[in-house]
């Protein structure tokens, strides 16, 4: 007994002193003398929360091989993909197929060996193409997806020091196209070794990318918070087109996101998502509102003009930042107008260009000096005048809405505004959770949720739908109507009466229901 245990702890030292496989070596191409390949081992990685956090330890599967001496080893999210990743090898060796160590499995005598790009480098390069064509919003969620894919797929233990300094290099690469910034060490190692222990592009395939799929479900900096749906469906179609690109440049002979996204329900959940009855405001609800953010918040009559505007006018929180006196048109109090020029900016200036304003941008989907008019009920009209009356020596291009005379700022809004009317107004259930789903959905009521109540106020007046999407902004009609179509009035009364008038004949006197 003392003999097998003796004997089996040599073997295992003997196993961990061979040497590790080394960052960006390869090994020639050919078919390997030697193989063995160990059971799928189940082990814990730990995930790096914020220091306010417990680390979440999540269950994770290892496949460790042996390869001419060199020890090799990869780690998966699901038992059954570790399981089949280790019969691909065994299969591979043992139908003699020659062995890829930049790839890391068995590979055909006709695939391609030699040098390939690799996920970091083809992401740069995809990135250097695309930055030009987007708007701020839409570089900093591609350098977010884009850097999340070039971390994950990596030949790096993710528990060890160097995926750190990956981590670290990560959250700072694919800024912009200024010069590169000052590094600190850690990020300098973190690119050095990103450029070195990226996997090739071709070597990724359904598994790693349902495997980083998985992954990205939780929040990165929370890892025990979940990621919504609709966050992973535009990680993923960002991700898509990143690979499609690799196929028409001839890095890749097909797309691996195709069969993914065919597998993944959740992945096929339109990006326009309809508005919810149930959160649309009439104008009286709007009203008191309003009256709510003055009395219960403590901004004073600002807040009410800024709700106001939002409630009736239909205008996004980003854009009611950016009006200037000048913008507004209040002659003719049955006549009034507002002109949308411009939105204020909510992402780091890491992402904008030198000759870009890093405070004001365009439109939502709009080209640069768009803008759009849209009318101002009389009911408004005297409350803003009152606003403006109490700006001292105010100038056309002054804000509208500012503090300390800066653009306001959203959460601090939304912590001393309109949290405190929102709860005043619609109190949730005291004996349910605060998250609980039972909860009253206004009590989860958006700033951004004022705008469907206007939209939802000019269809139900009777608006032309071309005029309303006019007025909202909306890139396209169809945008618009598969968000309000639902709002229109009197086309779920119109089809219940139908409805009623098809089933009359059922309950007529002599029919089998009477």
């Amino acid at each position: 007994m003392a003999f097998d245990l003796l004997r089996c702890a040599a073997k295992i030292a003997d196993w961990w002193r061979m040497p590790r496989y080394a960052i960006g070596s390869t090994m020639p191409p050919g078919r390997p003398t030697t193989f063995t390949v160990r059971e799928v081992r189940r082990s814990v990685t730990r995930t790096r929360a914020r220091l306010d956090r417990e680390p979440i330890s999540q269950p994770c599967w290892d496949v460790f091989w042996r390869v001419d001496g060199r020890r090799c080893f990869r780690r998966f999210g699901r038992a059954g993909d570790a399981a089949v990743y280790r019969q691909d090898l065994l299969r591979g060796y043992v139908t003699g197929l020659r062995y890829c160590s930049r790839a890391r499995r068995f590979v055909p005598d006709d695939a391609p060996t030699g040098p390939q790009i690799t996920v970091a480098a083809w992401t740069h390069a995809y990135s250097a193409q695309k930055w030009p064509t987007l708007q701020a919003k839409g570089r900093s969620e591609l350098a977010r997806y884009l850097n999340r894919a070039a971390g994950h797929f990596v030949d790096v233990d993710p528990d060890s020091t160097d995926a750190d300094d990956i981590r670290a290099w990560v959250t700072i690469a694919l800024r912009s196209d200024r010069p590169d910034p000052v590094l600190t060490d850690q990020q300098a190692r973190g690119r050095l070794l990103l450029e070195a222990a990226s996997v090739p592009l071709a070597a990724v395939g359904r598994v790693e990318l349902e495997a980083f799929l998985d992954r990205c479900r939780f929040h990165y900096r929370h890892p025990g918070t979940k990621v919504s749906a609709s966050t992973i469906t535009r990680m993923a179609a960002d991700l898509r087109q990143c690979w499609d690109r690799a196929v028409v440049e001839g890095h890749l002979a097909t797309n691996p996101w195709d069969s993914v996204l065919r597998t993944k329900s959740a992945s096929a959940v339109g990006p326009v998502k309809a508005a919810d009855a149930e959160l649309v405001l009439s104008p009286e609800q709007v009203l008191d509102l309003a009256r709510a953010c003055v009395e219960h918040g403590s901004w004073g009559e600002m807040s009410r003009s800024l709700v106001l505007i939002m409630g009736f006018c239909g205008l996004r929180p980003s854009e009611v930042v950016g009006l200037v006196i000048g913008d507004l048109d209040l002659a003719e109090p049955t006549d009034a107008w507002l002109t949308v020029r411009r939105s204020h900016r909510h992402v780091s200036s890491r992402f904008l260009a030198s000759t870009e304003d890093h405070h004001w941008g365009p439109l939502k989907s709009k080209p640069d000096r768009a803008t759009r008019r849209v009318p101002i009920p009389a009911l408004v009209v005297p409350v803003i005048a009152a606003h403006l009356a109490t700006l001292d020596e105010a100038r056309p291009f002054d804000l509208v809405f500012s503090r300390n005379g800066n653009p306001i700022d959203p959460t601090m809004f939304g912590r001393f505004v309109w949290n405190p009317a929102r709860a005043a107004l619609f109190p949730p259930h005291p004996e349910l959770p605060a998250d609980s789903p039972l909860q009253p959905k206004l009590t989860r009521l958006r700033r951004h949720d004022l705008r469907h109540a206007a939209c939802s106020m000019w269809l139900r007046a009777g608006t032309d739908i071309k005029v309303c999407q006019r007025w909202s902004g909306h890139s396209r009609l169809s945008v618009f109507l598969d968000i309000y179509q639902g709002l229109i009035s009197g086309h779920e009364a119109h089809a219940a009466a139908n409805l009623n008038t098809t089933l009359e004949s059922l309950g007529a006197p002599g029919s089998k229901f009477v």
